[in-house]
């Protein structure tokens, strides 16, 4: 599916969500990418923290979420109307 958002997440590294409710680690000069979660419906925003997790915006069910290496998900946030952005501190708040 094609992006939908993306962030930077190192030297030819970006985390990306998809139209088919992916998200995932793309590295386009090599051509590849990882997916790091998946099922999710309408992602758009994504943003990477300080830590490494990702924390991306559900519109479809209103709903912020955080991704962690493993590929576990936990709810920061629900009850949203259709949220389309995330952002992130240095200091991990978001």
């Amino acid at each position: 599916g094609y992006i939908r958002g993306a962030t930077a997440a190192g030297a030819g590294e970006y985390i990306v969500t998809t139209a088919n409710g992916e998200v995932a680690c793309w590295r386009p000069a090599q051509q590849q990418s990882t997916v790091l979660a998946s099922g999710f419906e309408r992602l758009y925003g994504v943003a990477r923290m300080p830590g490494g997790n990702v924390v991306v915006a559900e519109a479809g069910t209103g709903r912020v979420l955080a991704i962690d290496s493993a590929g576990n998900v936990g709810e920061l946030a629900a009850g949203l109307r259709e949220p389309m952005g995330v952002a992130c501190g240095a200091d991990g708040s978001c």
